[in-house]
This record gives C-alpha cells, structure tokens and sequence, in this order.
C-alpha cells in the first residue's frame, strides 16, 4: 500500500450517530492484485454511533466492479453489496485488537481505511463470477454444450434401462 486515500477522523464525531461516505474509484480497486478487478465505483456509507470513548460503525459496501468472468474470461459487471460491522475505541496506540475491533490512539485521533476496504471488496466478490446462461460467447456456450452431453458416466448408464412403476 503506497498512497493512503481514505481515513476516518474521529476528532470531532458527535455524541451518538455519524455517518461518512466514501467513493471507491476504479483507479483504487484496480490497485487490488489477484482477483482481476478491472474497474468500478463502490460506495462505502460509514454508519455508527458514539458513546464515548467507543464507536460502532457499520461499513456498507454497494457498487459494482468489472471483473472477468469464470467461464469465458471476458469482461463482466458484478454488484457488490455487503455490510462490515466494526468497534472502534480510544487507547495509547493505534493496534487491531481481534477481527473488527481496533483501538485508536487519542493523540492521532484517524484511522487508515485503505486496507480494510481492500479486503472487504474482495469479500464481497461472489465466489462464482459468471454471465447469465446464454451471456457467454457463443464458442463458449458450444463447447459446454457439447461437454454436457459427451460426458455420461458409465456406472449410471445401466440405471437408465429401469423401468420404474409409476
């Protein structure tokens, strides 16, 4: 991580509920190595409340990116939408304390968000990343076809012969 783009400031929240928004360019998520992310806009709404020295923000991930599809590798248009809850408090130094829970130093009352956004885009990503049936090419839809019906397991075939009473 060269370049540091979103920080949440935590001199000056109010008492009780805040909200922050912040716009994830194309130029950021491309930036993300290893899971082929093209381009895109995510909005990320920082929704929390202040009780003190303790804050609770709920992170809301909704977007979309451009990606390559599974099957037929060509560029394709994935909506992103998710929600990272995280509990922020004051303490001697800035340190993760467990998963989702930071502590953030009174002197430097900011909080880096660079790399959690990062690692919540990439959560966000379907596990699967495809077009609709029938959106791929057509050399590609030709040749799962063809699969389809080339690939019949022979210890099955003989169960196809039973005629069962209906």
């Amino acid at each position: 991580m060269t370049e540091v783009r979103y920080i949440l400031s935590f001199k000056g929240l109010p008492e009780g509920d805040f909200k922050e928004v912040f716009t994830l360019s194309g130029d950021f998520l491309t930036t993300i190595e290893g899971f082929d992310i093209l381009g895109g806009e995510v909005k990320v709404e920082a929704e929390g409340s202040r009780c003190g020295d303790n804050f609770e923000v709920d992170f809301v991930l909704s977007g979309k990116i451009q990606t390559l599809c599974d099957r037929c590798n060509t560029p394709l248009t994935v909506s992103l939408d998710a929600v990272f809850p995280v509990d922020f408090s004051f303490g001697e130094s800035t340190k993760e304390v467990a998963d989702n829970v930071f502590v953030v130093s009174r002197n430097e009352p900011e909080f880096v968000l660079d790399e959690l956004f990062w690692q919540w885009v990439v959560l966000a990503i379907p596990m699967r990343k495809v077009h609709p049936e029938g959106a791929c090419s057509e050399a590609v839809e030709d040749f799962f076809r063809k699969q389809q019906r080339d690939t019949k397991d022979a210890r099955w075939a003989s169960l196809e012969q039973i005629e069962f009473d209906k």
